[in-house]
């Protein structure tokens, strides 16, 4: 698992967004509870200009992981995708937080 997510952050680093959407997409194949796989395919499409596909992708990450610290950088992501995009709907995104 750990080297199908180096490989593609790496095909990421490189500019290679559909070989990294490929590899994460088969890492979820193979393990789906591994959700930062959901992250490296958001950042795969918000990087090839894919806002639509990397909103839905952020979202999925959120949903499984609302406590994540990447949390704030991914509604940072999503409110700007939304004023690049405004025909994007913002769907209400709920944040659960431990109470410690």
């Amino acid at each position: 698992i750990a080297a199908y997510n180096n490989l593609g952050s790496l095909y990421i680093r490189e500019k290679d967004y559909i070989s990294a959407i490929k590899i994460f997409k088969k890492l979820l194949g193979i393990n789906a509870e591994f959700i930062r796989a959901y992250l490296g395919i958001a950042i795969a499409f918000d990087k090839m200009e894919k806002l639509s596909e990397a909103r839905r992708y952020y979202k999925k990450y959120i949903d499984q992981k609302p406590a994540s610290g990447n949390v704030a950088f991914i509604l940072d992501r999503l409110s700007t995708i939304k004023i690049e995009r405004p025909d994007i709907k913002n769907s209400h995104l709920k944040l659960v937080t431990s109470p410690n």
